[in-house]
């Protein structure tokens, strides 16, 4: 299963260009590459270093997933995790629809909360 999602994650990136320019410009950025030899067109260089590399719904669902998984769950049966995930699941979608179809600057007023939330 690993060697298949492996591959599947090197077919995406392979045809992703601006990936594989955030690479090297990150390379550049660190100093383990040489600028010569790059284009002109790179002028967008130093705007680059704090370009984010996964995207914010990755993020929020490994938070997610955490809260699942803390230390005091011992006793949480993979039948329960799989419902809890399902129900989490749901419930955000509703959540983020609904805020969609109203307001755009509610929707960052409630991930402001859900930070909140989670540092408490």
């Amino acid at each position: 299963m690993g060697e298949k999602i492996k591959i599947k994650i090197e077919s995406v990136l392979s045809k992703n260009k601006g990936y594989q320019d955030v690479l090297k410009i990150s390379d550049i950025l660190n100093g383990e590459e040489n600028i010569d030899g790059t284009p002109e067109d790179w002028s967008y260089l130093t705007y680059m270093k704090n370009s984010p590399i996964t995207s914010v719904d990755v993020e929020r669902s490994f938070s997610e997933y955490k809260n699942v998984l803390t230390s005091n769950r011992q006793s949480f049966k993979f039948e329960n995790i799989k419902k809890s995930l399902i129900v989490q699941c749901n419930f955000q979608g509703k959540i983020i629809y609904k805020i969609n179809s109203k307001n755009r600057y509610l929707k960052k007023i409630v991930y402001f909360f859900r930070a909140i939330k989670r540092k408490l």
